[in-house]
């Protein structure tokens, strides 16, 4: 069997770790958080023209609230920048992709950032198979972004509503603090 490959980042996966409760947000910024779960599923569906707006929306909204380099910015600009990259619009995903760069520089310096990433495979269950080095980056960042890997765990991946095994990539970008 052909085992599809799915794009796999982390500020997708994980963009919910910076979604604060919902009642404790003014509306606009609640508003923000459920179209970013809404993003989220779209994009686990592989709706990719329809989560776009609605990730353009919440980006807008936490542009105009919050800092620049607020966590849930970010996640909005990374959440954008992974749709276009689903999508193969590779031009859009890489000036979204510019902005989100910039912001973080500004934040934490151009020298401090480091990515890493690793290609996966994931069984059935969800549960990660193997996890290998795609950045050739420095070792110490290469060994933790291949533990973390290991570590995932997943929903599993449906095709006609019966899991099935898939390949991904999973970035990291490590920030000293």
């Amino acid at each position: 069997m052909r085992t599809p490959t799915f794009v796999l980042l982390t500020s997708l996966i994980f963009s919910h770790l910076f979604i604060p409760q919902l009642a404790q947000q003014s509306p606009e910024l609640k508003e923000a958080s459920e179209l970013s779960l809404s993003v989220m599923k779209l994009f686990k569906e592989g709706k990719f023209d329809e989560a776009i707006p609605l990730a353009k929306r919440a980006l807008e909204i936490r542009e105009r609230l919050l800092p620049p380099g607020d966590p849930m910015v970010l996640t909005a600009l990374g959440n954008l920048g992974n749709l276009y990259n689903a999508k193969r619009d590779y031009n859009a995903a890489k000036k979204t992709f510019e902005r989100l760069l910039a912001l973080q520089e500004q934040q934490f310096g151009p020298a401090l950032i480091r990515n890493s990433g690793c290609k996966i495979e994931i069984d059935e269950t969800g549960k990660v198979l193997s996890a290998k080095d795609i950045c050739q980056g420095p070792p110490f960042l290469t060994e933790a972004s291949i533990q973390a890997a290991r570590n995932a765990r997943f929903s599993p991946t449906l095709l006609n509503g019966q899991p099935i095994k898939v390949t991904g990539v999973i970035q990291y970008n490590f920030i000293p603090r």
